[in-house]
């Protein structure tokens, strides 16, 4: 089973983050298949052979999925997206 967790600091105001978690879940939807569920803070990822959340704080966004075998195959590609997109918002 395959990891990513990413832990990235930020200094940007809700109103930003709320935009890249839009983002973020309209392409992990889109693109990976995964069906994303919002409750507060919260936003939970999930699809057959992945399970995650990314989770938002004042100053951090911390994103943890596991990845079933099959796949744990795409998870060099999904960890460089997550972090691609996470770097364009928050630097």
């Amino acid at each position: 089973m395959a990891k990513i967790s990413i832990q990235k600091k930020h200094s940007k105001p809700d109103q930003e983050i709320e935009a890249l978690v839009s983002s973020l879940q309209s392409e992990l939807t889109q693109g990976y298949g995964c069906r994303c569920k919002r409750s507060g803070n919260k936003l939970e990822i999930k699809r057959s052979g992945v399970t995650g959340t990314l989770r938002l704080h004042k100053q951090q966004i911390d994103v943890d999925i596991a990845l079933g075998a099959v796949m744990g195959v795409l998870a060099p590609k999904i960890e460089l997206f997550i972090k691609t997109k996470l770097d364009e918002h928050l630097d």
